[in-house]
């Protein structure tokens, strides 16, 4: 609804010349503008009225994927005492030690790593592991950290280097250089 172009032309223009992120911000809500939307190049499309808070969020993970290069395979993680988290294969070890993770708890834990020795908040954690839309209570959280925990500790004891920060959040501690 531009005044002199169509936006669909403006992301089939943008999206034919140049590799940014693309999100859509429109009136049309109806599910064929959104498919047409997407299937022209739009990354997200995003219909009004809707929050800041969702838009931030929004843009945040776009940005995220778009700095992600789907040729190059991802990094393997290695933490404190022989952790190691392939994100490709989706497998946690601790040596030789294979640790059975829920896809949310693996998830966690590669965010954990990915920060290390940073504290990480509660809202930044269910941000970045829930997603933005997540319903529930930042406790949520701390369970997940517990059944973490319990993973690690069942792996090997000294694993386990995730520490609680009171009133902010969690952080994983690397080993010491």
């Amino acid at each position: 609804m531009l005044p002199e172009i169509d936006g669909l032309d403006v992301c089939r223009e943008l999206r034919r010349t140049f590799k940014v992120p693309i999100i859509m911000i429109t009136a049309r809500g109806e599910e064929i503008d959104r498919v047409v939307g997407l299937e022209l190049g739009a990354d997200d499309y995003v219909c009004k009225p809707f929050s800041i808070r969702e838009l931030l969020a929004r843009i945040k993970a776009v940005l995220r994927r778009s700095q992600l290069n789907p040729e190059s395979p991802l990094a393997v993680l290695t933490g404190p005492s022989g952790l190691r988290l392939d994100p490709e294969q989706r497998e946690a070890t601790v040596g030789t030690t294979h640790i059975d993770l829920t896809r949310l708890e693996f998830d966690l834990l590669y965010t954990l790593l990915l920060n290390i020795n940073r504290v990480m908040t509660r809202e930044k954690l269910l941000e970045e592991v829930w997603g933005f839309e997540y319903p529930g209570e930042d406790r949520a959280v701390d369970s997940a950290i517990k059944r973490l925990r319990a993973a690690l500790r069942a792996a090997d004891p000294a694993a386990d280097r995730i520490e609680a920060v009171r009133g902010l959040g969690y952080k994983m501690n690397g080993d010491k250089e």
